[in-house]
């Protein structure tokens, strides 16, 4: 997909980012996401730099709310229901969660799959130690991906 050069980009943690990039849609599935390459790696190496998660709730996750019914759940749990829904999922298994963050996905998954062993990948281990103490969590990779 052709650049988006006027564009406003904001980041994850609610950051205003830079203008232009790239964009990749899968011919497939309709999954879109950022063309990787040379342009894209120094900005991704500097947003995470400077990461904050979930910044604007004091590191709290955001919440989502059902459609039907309006209720608020958090975002992870919100994912990890769809995902149970969709009967994809075995009983057990290992998950990777790359660009874990502090951990929500990860204790939301592990939660409702405790049998599943987990893992995450960062970019920087400003928060090993709480990701570390999560229950299933058996490895932390402190990596560029």
């Amino acid at each position: 997909m052709s650049g988006f050069p006027i564009v406003e980009q904001v980041t994850s943690d609610c950051r205003p980012w830079a203008h232009g990039g790239s964009l990749a849609v899968c011919a497939q599935c309709g999954t879109v996401q950022k063309v990787v390459d040379d342009q894209w790696r120094p900005q991704l190496d500097e947003l995470c730099a400077g990461y904050a998660v979930y910044v604007q709730g004091g590191g709290v996750e955001q919440v989502a709310f059902a459609q039907s019914a309006g209720v608020r759940v958090d975002r992870s749990r919100r994912i990890v229901a769809w995902l149970l829904g969709s009967e994809v999922l075995a009983a057990k298994g290992t998950l990777l969660d790359l660009g874990c963050g502090n951990g929500a996905f990860l204790r939301a998954f592990g939660q409702s799959k405790p049998e599943w062993q987990m893992a995450g990948l960062e970019m920087h281990a400003r928060n090993r130690s709480q990701l570390e103490s999560i229950h299933g969590v058996t490895k932390l990779h402190v990596s560029p991906i």
